[in-house]
């Protein structure tokens, strides 16, 4: 599966799904937020409205920007900044 359709595949797939060699994993949670995980770590939670919930920033490596960023993009997910909706990126959802 492509990064990209992470989020959107763990809606309809309640046990989750991989991506990239199983490095990324995107999983449903008790609130039916869908959380993204890459490697062991749990990076942030895309609720059903599209708003993006920061959990980790991880290392900061490219493979993290990248990877959230193609996913940012597909599901047009966005951040509250001032009360205003920003398209998020890695760097509007973790500063």
């Amino acid at each position: 599966m492509r990064t990209e359709r992470l989020v959107s595949e763990a809606r309809v797939k309640p046990w989750g799904v991989y991506a990239s060699g199983k490095r990324w994993h995107a999983f449903r949670n008790g609130d039916g937020n869908v959380v993204i995980r890459h490697h062991a770590t749990n990076m942030v939670e895309v609720k059903p409205n599209g708003e993006v919930l920061p959990i980790s920033r991880g290392y900061g490596s490219v493979s993290d920007k990248q990877g959230l960023n193609k996913v940012f993009r597909y599901e047009r997910a966005f951040v509250t900044v001032n009360g205003e909706q920003v398209p998020a990126t890695y760097d509007t959802v973790f500063g």
